[in-house]
């Protein structure tokens, strides 16, 4: 599946990520056997979705914080 593919799945079916390997489906209303053996056959591709998505949010936070922290604001400007 491609990554597109895999956040529409994660989005229609509102699967997240427990963090100890195993995933979370909240839509149970909508998933039928055939619908629930799909996701479990992708599962290790929605866990790596999820890992590069951490990833990602991890090196923008960085990237964040290594512009904004340096600057000045009324609580650390020096006088």
């Amino acid at each position: 599946m491609t990554k597109q593919e895999i956040a529409e799945m994660i989005a229609k079916y509102a699967i997240t990520d427990n963090r100890d390997g195993r995933i979370k489906i909240s839509n149970t209303k909508i998933v039928t056997d055939a619908i629930y053996k799909q996701i479990i056959s992708v599962k290790p591709e929605i866990l790596a979705y999820f890992a590069d998505e951490r990833a990602e949010y991890q090196r923008r936070r960085q990237t964040f914080e290594e512009i904004c922290l340096p600057l000045p604001t009324k609580l650390n400007r020096r006088v």
